[in-house]
């Protein structure tokens, strides 16, 4: 079985907005307030299928 990653110093930084990491979920590539713009600027980096999500702050934040 995979072992989860830490991603809580990446995403310690980012409070809202589009967030882009690369293909393994280990490197963050783009930020930004629109999908369009972090995902055309994961690929001009290269980062074809990057992983994507919105970043909220951690009191708006729901798991389960």
């Amino acid at each position: 079985m995979a072992r989860p990653i830490d991603l809580t110093n990446i995403l310690r930084k980012y409070k809202k907005g589009w967030i882009a990491l690369s293909a393994d979920s280990r490197r963050l590539v783009a930020t930004g307030n629109s999908l369009n713009k972090v995902l055309k600027v994961a690929n001009s980096k290269g980062v074809i299928n990057p992983t994507i999500f919105k970043s909220a702050p951690v009191k708006n934040l729901f798991v389960g």
